[in-house]
């Protein structure tokens, strides 16, 4: 869907309220600008964790930020049939860490972090 919006001013800003998680590619044209490039929008945070982004290429980094959690954890990371694909623990002091996706064909991938007590986050992200 493309949705139009008249710019009043140079510095306008537009909203993203109801768009999910994932990457959106954009074009701006005017008299003065032609631009174009893509926004990323990163769920919001759940109990202090970000997974980001939900829709790469394989090979590329899905990055974990774990604000605030502490504690051992561990991230995996499932098929859309159910099988796991992947593990990591990840260790007491790190709050952000890299996850590669190296070997993951396009598809859904389902992931979950928890701790040995909780699980902290469940998502999806996208292999295009």
């Amino acid at each position: 869907m493309v949705k139009e919006i008249e710019i009043k001013d140079e510095v306008s800003k537009i909203s993203t309220e109801g768009l999910s998680a994932g990457v959106y590619r954009y074009e701006f044209m005017s008299d003065k600008l032609n631009k174009k490039g893509e926004i990323t929008i990163i769920e919001e945070a759940q109990n202090g964790v970000k997974v980001y982004p939900t829709l790469l290429k394989s090979g590329e980094p899905l990055f974990l930020e774990m604000n605030g959690l502490s504690g051992e954890k561990q991230f995996i990371i499932y098929d859309a049939n159910g099988a796991l694909i992947k593990g990591a623990k990840i260790k007491n002091n790190e709050e952000i860490v890299q996850f590669p996706t190296h070997g993951l064909v396009r598809g859904v991938y389902f992931y979950q972090l928890s701790t040995p007590t909780d699980i902290k986050q469940q998502g999806k992200f996208i292999i295009k």
